[in-house]
């Protein structure tokens, strides 16, 4: 014979979990079902159109809605369809090519010494 206490575990243990409206909210669910709309373009900057050629797409593409549209990495995953973390080693990477790019860029345009008179 089973104590009431029990029972009650069992009915608990065996009835389906049913979301009401605050336990949406609590999880974000409702956030990542809505389609994620781009804000307008804040502006371009320069260096990293020049330095395109030196990162993968990916990398370009994280960096751009980082700095051209000001989104912080949970809204760069979401926009890029990959995880925030993912979100974030795309960017460091894109940032880490962008400078050894730049820095390659301004050893190569620093004008030689001529000889010492």
């Amino acid at each position: 014979m089973k104590s009431l206490a029990e029972e009650e575990h069992f009915r608990r243990a065996v009835t389906p979990i049913t979301l009401d409206d605050t336990a949406e909210t609590a999880t974000g669910v409702e956030m990542r079902d809505k389609p994620f709309k781009l804000p307008p373009r804040q502006g371009r900057d320069r260096l990293l159109e020049e330095s395109e050629s030196a990162m993968t797409a990916k990398q370009y593409r994280a960096l751009d809605l980082k700095i051209n549209y000001k989104l912080n990495n949970t809204e760069i995953g979401r926009e890029m369809e990959v995880s925030r973390q993912a979100a974030t080693k795309l960017i460091a990477g894109a940032e880490q090519n962008m400078v050894n790019f730049l820095e390659n860029r301004k050893v190569r345009l620093r004008v030689p010494r001529i000889g010492q008179k």
